[in-house]
């Protein structure tokens, strides 16, 4: 089933090198000198790997889609070593009879890649599943929603039928303002946050928690009588004294301390004291 790209990849990857002498340079020796014997275990070795699911993966590569775009999902099938599994058939389902994966069966490339599209007519959540043989080689998921009133992307402010507010980081997760204050400690007001369907936020991940923005506020654990700053990251450094605190903070230092709860203190990291 090798096509003659697959050959000629096959030769140059298990061709043995060879050095250049002072009338031929390496760049005139192209891959090396062709090994037969090489390219007939690597070929075996092939037509018989068995794909891993630990070490394959499923790309979807826009999480979330409008009903009706093309969306790219890439195979990417490997074995057991982490090497790339060649002229496989690939079959990529989706949990929606609605949903159309085209072309019904792709074919892994000399990268172990094999790339269909899916679109949707309806919006809800595609649950991916990537086959090989039969064999399970990667599960993903594709959100799928009619037009929203403004881009999602890094940085966008989103809140579903829940009071909760997300902010999508950078990293492509989303992260909860545990409470209003946290909330007022970034933003003076709740004009950018953009009101979408739950189906939107669960093309998400939960990252986490927000902490309070540095140099806004001061955080008093709700157990804990002390008074912290916070530094970026989520650090909190204790104050000791009301002078230091009045230095940072000005006199009006104490109507600036926020109780946070028990239950968020996880978030939050130690730091060393202010001196």
């Amino acid at each position: 089933s090798a096509t003659p790209r697959d050959i000629i990849d096959l030769l140059r990857r298990t061709a043995d090198p060879v050095n250049g002498n002072a009338t031929v340079t390496p760049d005139q020796l192209g891959a090396g000198r062709i090994n037969i014997a090489r390219a007939v275990v690597e070929a075996q070795r092939q037509a018989n790997a068995i794909p891993s699911s630990a070490s394959s993966r499923l790309i979807v590569g826009t999480p979330l889609a409008g009903v009706g775009e093309l969306v790219t999902v890439r195979a990417e099938v490997r074995g057991g070593g982490s090497f790339p599994i060649i002229g496989r058939e690939v079959v990529v389902r989706s949990n929606r009879a609605s949903d159309v994966v085209s072309p019904a069966t792709a074919v892994t490339d000399t990268q172990g890649v094999a790339t269909v599209s899916i679109r949707a007519s309806a919006e809800g959540i595609a649950e991916l599943t990537a086959t090989v043989d039969q064999q399970s080689v990667g599960t993903a998921r594709a959100v799928f929603v009619r037009a929203l009133t403004a881009p999602v992307g890094a940085g966008s402010l989103l809140r579903g039928s829940a009071a909760a507010v997300y902010i999508i980081g950078s990293d492509g997760k989303r992260y909860a303002f545990p409470d209003a204050q946290t909330y007022r400690s970034w933003y003076a007001d709740a004009n950018g946050v953009q009101r979408v369907p739950d189906v939107v936020l669960s093309a998400f991940s939960l990252g986490g928690l927000v902490t309070i923005r540095p140099g806004t506020f001061l955080v008093k654990i709700q157990t804990d009588p002390k008074t912290y700053a916070v530094e970026p990251n989520g650090t909190l450094r204790w104050v000791p004294s009301e002078e230091i605190a009045r230095t940072l903070y000005g006199d009006t230092w104490n109507r600036r301390i926020v109780d946070v709860p028990d239950a968020f203190f996880a978030t939050y990291r130690a730091g060393a004291v202010v001196s």
